[in-house]
């Protein structure tokens, strides 16, 4: 999701998505435009080489969080990335199926390091205050670290829990 929103061609796609969004059934209708066709020939992709005032712009300063749940046969998967949360309540009592992305966490700070970021007041460099999150792309601009090893990352944790009927 962060690769699709850096630069002008991920602003159009994210927008042709949202025209073909049903504002009702939140079902999408119809097909996304891709330069690989079903057939697996691939086809020229004129926007990559749009030139225009947004054509180097490298994503939006600002982000959002994600927390979703997928039930698969007998058990449901929690993908997180930020500060959603996701709890299941069993016989009355409530588990986290996600966790905080917060600067705090051993795992995040190390990371964070590594990609040459700090924390400061709480906050990656100083700023955001959870390490994890989509779009945020100020924390992203390392063009020589894989995505899951930037400041801030999209990557979710997963979890996978067994359902009981």
């Amino acid at each position: 999701m962060d690769e699709m929103m850096r630069g002008q061609r991920g602003w159009r796609e994210l927008s042709i998505l949202g025209d073909k969004i049903n504002k009702f059934s939140g079902m999408i209708e119809g097909l996304i435009w891709s330069p690989r066709s079903s057939n697996g020939i691939s086809r020229a992709d004129d926007w990559a080489f749009e030139e225009g005032p947004h054509s180097d712009f490298a994503g939006p300063t600002s982000g959002s969080t994600a927390c979703v749940a997928v039930i698969r046969n007998n058990q449901l998967l929690v993908g997180n990335a930020g500060d959603s949360r996701c709890v299941i309540s069993r016989k009355g009592q409530a588990y986290n199926l996600s966790r905080d992305h917060k600067p705090d966490l051993e795992i995040e700070k190390e990371r964070i390091s590594k990609a040459g970021g700090f924390i400061h007041a709480g906050r990656v460099n100083g700023s955001l205050n959870l390490t994890r999150a989509i779009g945020d792309m100020e924390f992203k601009q390392n063009k020589f670290l894989p995505a899951e090893k930037q400041v801030v990352t999209a990557n979710p944790d997963i979890n996978t829990v067994s359902l009981s009927m």
